[in-house]
């Protein structure tokens, strides 16, 4: 689950929570309801402190073990937030949110059989609960089920706090038939990262159908007209643009979708060498900039997630990269998104090292500018975030920093990805331990330079 997606899903809990309170006296209640309040706007501190003085006084207390056990999760404190969760779940059995944000404690420990159980006791008391259909989904997925995972990922749009609603284009959706003749729109609708490791099904699309239209963030349409010339990229916009909705599409389907019909299991991925195309003159002149007599080999690393609350399972700090940066033959160029002027001056004044910023680049708002930026590198190496889709759709050598437990679509136990054939995947053996990581990344970069 990314950062995102975690971020509303615990939002989503703590409301759930509120609304299913009913023991305790008014004034318990509204003691309850501050932390609550403190707890929905990040004050995690303010809101744990609360939780913990209504245990005192009452420590059975489900909705405040519940509570208290999310608190733990979002300190990366799994085994606690299960332990809470059982606590509140032995008060309270048939307390469904627990059971899902139970589910959520053990996947983050890897626990992924007891994690799934835990969605299915919170789907058996309350059917309908869309949230827990969506996070077994991502469990299924991350285990390579994908046929079970891809039917259960359509629970997304009735999850309104976890993901954006539907585009409400009035077409039908592709459910999987023939696409001979027809006019189909393909619509972005997650993150710019998303966008691209979908584009990967775009040219089946564009194979099967008479023609694709793609509908995709406003930054990706220079990118996406380029790789895919035979269909018509267009900007997203509210209201849909003209052509969105023009008589002769005859088809839509939001872009995840083609997933669920195109790769319904590991071996119906194809091999996929790359399938965006980044714009040669500005790869060019960005290779002119980057090269630098005596260092050959030129490496683009990002080592943060966008989101520094929620993203910092899978962030590192520069500091823990100076194995890497100590190697000779490479010049080390910044594609981390952000400000981060920070995190390089830290590393020139303590490692005496100079990882190169490239002030024509702004990988927030020139997204074809950045696509040529990473073209430009003979190696990329990230942790996981929209770089690492980028790199792997354009087809660079990428080398992905993983956390111990990873968002679903790395799987597991592997160091490869289905999704593109230029990613290597280098794992976390424990939670929250980069070194060992990044000793073996410095190891294989010699290999390289040697």
């Amino acid at each position: 689950m990314n950062s995102v997606e975690k971020r509303r899903q615990q939002k989503l809990a703590i409301e759930a929570a509120s609304r299913s309170t009913n023991q305790g006296s008014i004034a318990g209640h509204q003691t309850l309801s501050l932390a609550m309040q403190h707890h929905s706007a990040g004050r995690l501190f303010e809101a744990e402190g609360i939780y913990q003085q209504i245990l005192q006084a009452d420590p059975n207390q489900p909705d405040a073990l519940h509570l208290l056990g999310l608190i733990a999760y979002q300190f990366g404190k799994n085994d606690t937030a299960a332990d809470l969760i059982d606590q509140a779940l032995a008060t309270r059995p048939d307390y469904a949110e627990a059971y899902s944000n139970r589910g959520l404690a053990l996947q983050e420990l890897n626990q992924l059989e007891d994690a799934v159980a835990s969605y299915d006791k919170a789907i058996g008391i309350k059917p309908d609960y869309a949230e827990a259909y969506w996070n077994k989904s991502l469990a299924l997925l991350l285990c390579g089920k994908f046929g079970n995972g891809w039917e259960l990922y359509k629970w997304r749009w009735r999850c309104t706090e976890i993901h954006p609603l539907p585009r409400d284009f009035t077409q039908p959706l592709w459910e999987g038939g023939s696409l001979d003749g027809k006019t189909v729109l393909v619509w972005g609708e997650q993150g710019v990262g998303d966008e691209a490791m979908f584009a990967s099904l775009i040219p089946e699309i564009i194979e099967q159908a008479e023609h694709c239209v793609i509908e995709c963030d406003p930054r990706l349409v220079e990118l996406f007209n380029r790789s895919f010339p035979e269909a018509t990229a267009i900007a997203r916009a509210v209201p849909h643009s003209e052509r969105a909705d023009a008589p002769d599409i005859d088809l839509q389907a939001p872009i995840a979708d083609l997933a669920r019909w195109l790769r319904p299991t590991l071996e119906s991925f194809a091999p996929v060498t790359s399938c965006l195309i980044a714009y040669p003159t500005r790869v060019a002149e960005c290779r002119s900039r980057y090269q630098h007599h005596g260092r050959p080999l030129v490496v683009g690393i990002s080592w943060r997630s966008g989101n520094r609350e929620f993203g910092l399972a899978r962030s590192t700090t520069l500091d823990l990269w100076a194995p890497l940066f100590r190697q000779p033959g490479v010049r080390f160029v910044n594609l981390q998104y952000g400000d981060c002027a920070a995190d390089l001056a830290t590393v020139r004044q303590r490692l005496g090292i100079e990882i190169l910023h490239d002030d024509a680049i702004d990988p927030l708002s020139d997204m074809d500018g950045f696509a040529a930026q990473v073209a430009a590198m003979d190696l990329v190496v990230s942790i996981d975030n929209s770089t690492v889709h980028l790199a792997g759709a354009l087809g660079k050598p990428t080398w992905v920093l993983l956390p111990y437990v990873p968002d679903w679509r790395w799987l597991l136990d592997r160091d490869d990805s289905p999704w593109y054939g230029s990613v290597k995947l280098y794992r976390q053996c424990e939670d929250r331990n980069w070194e060992p990581v990044l000793q073996r990344v410095a190891q294989d970069m010699v290999n390289l330079t040697q």
